[in-house]
């Protein structure tokens, strides 16, 4: 299949924690399972890598940026001429573990969000959206 490839980016540390979070609301994780011992996890640490492994960021047709999400519909809308509406309502209020400094080697998912970054800010230049 040829069909164009995009996908939505979001801070490392703060996906990991929001992962977390759901996986413990929807009883999927172990209450013994600390916030630190889940990031630590191989999989977690490497999620973009294991997403992304065939879809160089660079020749992804459309990136989003959660933490720019106004900037994101509109880019979608423009790439794929769809009429988005942003909704603006948070699923989840913030969560105390969010601002904590947990040390935690995403260095791979870091790599890899700056790709992304990089690549939404070509494709909103591309598409003459200007950055907020």
């Amino acid at each position: 299949f040829n069909l164009p490839r995009a996908l939505f980016f979001r801070r490392p540390h703060e996906r990991a924690v929001s992962h977390y979070y759901y996986l413990k609301k929807r009883n999927k994780l172990s209450d013994e399972v600390s916030i630190t011992e889940f990031i630590n996890r191989p999989r977690v640490q490497n999620l973009y890598s294991f997403y992304s492994y065939n879809f160089p960021v660079e020749e992804l047709v459309y990136v989003g940026i959660t933490e720019r999400y106004s900037e994101s519909i509109r880019l979608f809308n423009a790439i794929f001429g769809t009429k988005l509406i942003e909704n603006k309502d948070r699923v989840n209020e913030s969560r105390p573990d969010s601002n904590l400094e947990i040390k935690i080697p995403q260095s791979d998912n870091q790599d890899i969000y700056n790709k992304a970054l990089q690549r939404f800010e070509y494709l909103l230049k591309e598409n003459g959206i200007n950055s907020a």
